[in-house]
């Protein structure tokens, strides 16, 4: 996990605000599934972070809440589209 000083200074090529970026230095692509199971350990050990399985967002509600197919609304600090 890089801060966005650091990606910049690999890549300097990036634009927009972000927070951090995933640098894989092999083969220039970042496994999903081990990066998503790292980055929810980090999240959970944090104390700031709720997982919830088997749910999928479904609408973005606002600037910082999404509803999830269960039809549940959720809010936190920011919502960070990745499609």
């Amino acid at each position: 996990l890089l801060t966005a000083q650091e990606a910049r200074a690999l890549n300097p090529a990036l634009r927009g605000t972000f927070t951090a970026a995933l640098w894989c230095e092999r083969d220039a692509a970042v496994e999903p599934r081990t990066a998503q199971l790292a980055l929810k350990a980090e999240l959970l050990a944090s104390g700031r972070y709720t997982y919830l399985g088997g749910r999928e967002v479904r609408d973005v509600v606002g600037a910082a809440s999404v509803r999830d197919d269960h039809g549940d609304v959720h809010t936190g600090d920011a919502v960070i589209l990745a499609t």
